[in-house]
């Protein structure tokens, strides 16, 4: 979008391991390519091996973005807000050796911030710990350094930096939703008064207490399907001014409705700069609901266990925006095949924990 290119490619397994690398891709727009659209049409043309051959060749021209790219992170931070003393504010990040360390490093530097950095030098063998900071053995070390160097917070990257996982000052791992209401509630701060309700759009397997906070703080939610294409499209449809996915992507308007995990992080340190309360407290704040960790189940036949839980829970208010929402008063869970695994994944939440355990005891008896 900066450059004005017609095409935008990252060679990429994301969180995965190496062996899934593959190519993300994006157009002029920004229009994402994915099995909605875009490849069924690439599919097409490999088939049936009807290329057209163009006369007039491309040229490779080699660029050096980065510093372009710094420049970027800080205009955009600046232009959403006055400009804080986030050096008060002590932050450990774990870019697990992924593309965020360099980027990370520079800007810390940049700013003067006071900031500790594990595994920061790009390495694609991933020789530290795993690419996927969901993983709790991969955000072992991060707990323990934030711990160890009485952080205020601690940051993990997955391997293309556009995932952020929170550790608070006690090492403990905070859920993507309840981060994003953290940020909708910064965002919203100042804009209940105006007439137009600021839309933020957020993942459907998000915790209730999503909405329901946009909501207290003047802002218009937007439930969305899960992934960056189908959430990018409905924030750029709805002009919302922020988003997010319980799996730790954060959308940003102002940067073209894309990640930024430079942003991510000046974000959190202008938040807590200007909080008397440690980070621990201002998610309890938030936190209303119960949940169990996402859980994924290698399924085989996965239409199949969605048509099960449909079945018996038919009683529950039903949508299939992505996989099966069930809702009932008080609980309400989804399952839906991943994008990007051989997995179905489920989401279960309730008003009480004893009724979640229920639940979810309930839902993999009849699955497994």
């Amino acid at each position: 979008k900066n450059y004005k290119a017609s095409l935008g490619v990252i060679i990429t397994a994301s969180h995965n391991p190496p062996n899934y690398n593959g190519i993300k891709q994006l157009v002029r727009g920004p229009k994402y390519i994915c099995g909605d659209w875009g490849l069924p049409e690439i599919k097409k043309l490999v088939l049936e091996n009807k290329f057209e051959l163009i006369a007039k060749r491309g040229k490779i021209v080699k660029k050096n973005i980065i510093l372009d790219y710094l420049k970027h992170i800080i205009n955009i931070y600046r232009g959403l807000t006055k400009y804080a003393d986030l050096r008060k504010i002590k932050a450990v990040v774990d870019a697990g050796n992924g593309m965020a360390g360099e980027i990370i490093k520079r800007l810390a530097k940049k700013l003067s911030l006071n900031l500790s950095c594990l595994y920061c030098q790009p390495d694609g063998r991933f020789p530290n710990h795993g690419p996927n900071p969901l993983i709790p053995e991969n955000i072992k070390d991060l707990r323990k350094t934030v711990i160890k160097k009485k952080a205020d917070f601690g940051l993990a990257f997955d391997s293309d930096g556009d995932r952020t996982i929170f550790i608070d000052e006690k090492g403990e791992q905070i859920s993507g939703d309840l981060i994003i209401a953290l940020f909708a509630k910064h965002f919203l701060r100042g804009r209940a008064l105006k007439r137009v309700r600021p839309s933020i759009v957020y993942s459907l397997t998000c915790s209730k207490s999503v909405p329901e906070i946009i909501q207290e703080n003047g802002g218009q939610p937007i439930r969305a399907r899960t992934g960056h294409s189908f959430m990018k499209e409905v924030a750029k449809k709805y002009q919302a001014i922020f988003g997010g996915e319980i799996s730790g992507h954060l959308y940003f308007q102002d940067n073209f409705y894309a990640e930024c995990g430079g942003l991510t992080l000046l974000l959190m340190l202008k938040i807590l700069s200007e909080n008397e309360e440690p980070l621990s407290f201002l998610i309890k704040k938030i936190k209303r609901y119960y949940r169990v960790g996402e859980i994924n189940l290698e399924i085989k036949d996965r239409a199949g266990a969605i048509k099960k839980l449909a079945k018996k829970y038919q009683n529950g208010q039903i949508d299939y925006l992505d996989g099966l929402t069930v809702k009932f008063k008080n609980w309400w869970f989804n399952a839906r095949p991943s994008n990007t695994e051989p997995f179905l994944r489920i989401v279960i939440e309730a008003d009480f924990m004893t009724l979640v355990q229920k639940r979810k005891k309930e839902i993999l008896d009849l699955l497994t």
